[in-house]
Order: structure tokens, then C-alpha cells, then sequence
């Protein structure tokens, strides 16, 4: 196997990538560690939005293994206080990643993620055994003091290890 050699990247005129490709020594197109050659980023003229697509060393749609999806569509509130992340496949159709999630839902707060909630294709919550949304709190010095693991309702539900809050 060729490693990847070059990594070619494209920029706007805001100074943000917008497309990257994988090359191996021999500059050959390639795939990355991460199973893509290429991939291609759009934003939304308010930067509220992010579309990335991934492709093969043909130049066709496919799917990275790491979230098993060609399109990652990443969305901002205006105040960039809530993140949605959905995933779709080289149809077009939503899809699953490797967990099988079509769709995580995040509140940020002070650069943390203070809440995760999950949803499947069809925008029902996604459970991870008894769980499909986590909070956590944060100290002064941005240290996770507390995560506490909640079903649909937002009430205590336990996690992998039988864990409803966890403390440090």
C-alpha cells in the first residue's frame, strides 16, 4: 500500500477549505487513513450551515467507513449555541453511521458540549441500550464534573455500565 504522500487542499475567498484530495508518492490519487480521496465542503453564506461530501480515487460519491455516509450536513443555531449533524448516503437517502445514528443533536455552551441527544432516520430517538441523550457540566477550568445519561423524556436512564449519573 502507497501511504498518502500529498494532501491538496482548495480554499475560498473567507479563507476556508472547501475541497481536500489525497495523493500517494508517486501523486496518484489515493485513499486517506480515513477511507476517502476527496472530499468537498459548502457553506451556507451565513456559515450557519456545512455541507460535506466525500468521493472515491473515480471522482464517485461514496461512503466513508468512519460514519458510513457520503454527506455530513452540519447545522448551526444563529448563535452557534446548538449543533445538528445528520448523514446521508450516495443516493441522497438519510442513513446511519456506525452507531447507528442518522442524526446527533448538541447544546454547546462555553465551547462545551453540554448535552448530546440521538435520532434515527426516521427522527425517533436513538437508544444506546436504555439512553438516547446525555448532559454533562463543566467546571471553571472546563473540566466535566458530571455526566448524567436520560431516555426521550428526560428522565434517568442508565448507561452501558448500569450508570445513571457519574461524578469526578
Amino acid at each position: 500500500d502507497e501511504q498518502l504522500h500529498l494532501l491538496r487542499i482548495k480554499w475560498n475567498e473567507q479563507k476556508e477549505a472547501i475541497a481536500k484530495t489525497c495523493f500517494d508518492t508517486s501523486e496518484k490519487p489515493c485513499l486517506c487513513m480515513d477511507g476517502w480521496h476527496a472530499y468537498t465542503l459548502d457553506y451556507s453564506s451565513d456559515r450557519l450551515k456545512e455541507d460535506r461530501r466525500y468521493f472515491d480515487t473515480a471522482g464517485k460519491p461514496m461512503s466513508i467507513p468512519e460514519h458510513k455516509s457520503h454527506r455530513e450536513l452540519v447545522e448551526w443555531s444563529e448563535d452557534r449555541s446548538q449543533k445538528m449533524t445528520s448523514y446521508f448516503g450516495p443516493d441522497g437517502a438519510p442513513c446511519v453511521d456506525a452507531e447507528g445514528v442518522h442524526q446527533y443533536q448538541r447544546r454547546i455552551e462555553n465551547g462545551h458540549i453540554t448535552r448530546a441527544a440521538f435520532f434515527d432516520v426516521k427522527g425517533q430517538p436513538h437508544y444506546f441500550g436504555q439512553f438516547c441523550t446525555w448532559e454533562k457540566k463543566y467546571n471553571d477550568q472546563g473540566q466535566c464534573t458530571q455526566t448524567r445519561w436520560l431516555d426521550e423524556d428526560d428522565e434517568p436512564a442508565l448507561n452501558s455500565s448500569g450508570v445513571h449519573i457519574q461524578t469526578t
